[in-house]
């Protein structure tokens, strides 16, 4: 049986959670910021890495998926630098994971541009509702 994306959606939650708090106790304990980035993306490498040779993953990418995952590896490269230190910074990070998560607002919306997602007022009320929530989570 495969799983669908909410089970995957509520396992990466969790995971990230976990993430997030081992975070901030490694900055407590005072490693660098970019240590820990230049460690946990080691770690990750590697997982991936072994993840594709037990799979036997076919490696063919064309020059536009090359030109998207450097485009991609960027924005993570700023996300994750920022991320860290904002979590480094805020006396809970689940104020800095807060103001983090309203990305989905910015993903819906161009979402609907890039990829012809439906939008609906629901939606809209949705967006508005997490603006707010994250402002009393975040204040």
């Amino acid at each position: 049986m495969k799983m669908n994306w909410v089970i995957y959606s509520i396992i990466a939650s969790i995971s990230f959670a976990g993430m997030i708090l081992i975070y901030k106790k490694l900055l407590l304990f005072g490693i660098n910021q970019n240590l820990l980035n230049f460690y946990i993306f080691g770690f990750v490498f590697l997982g991936f890495a072994s993840i594709i040779y037990i799979n036997k993953t076919p490696v063919k990418l064309s020059y536009l998926m090359i030109i998207l995952l450097i485009l991609a590896s960027i924005f993570s490269l700023i996300g994750n630098f920022s991320q860290v230190n904002a979590y480094a910074t805020a006396s809970n990070p689940g104020y800095a994971s807060t103001l983090v998560a309203t990305q989905l607002i910015l993903i819906t919306i161009l979402s609907v541009l890039f990829f012809r997602s439906e939008f609906s007022w629901i939606k809209f009320l949705g967006i508005v509702l997490v603006m707010f929530g994250s402002y009393l989570v975040a204040s």
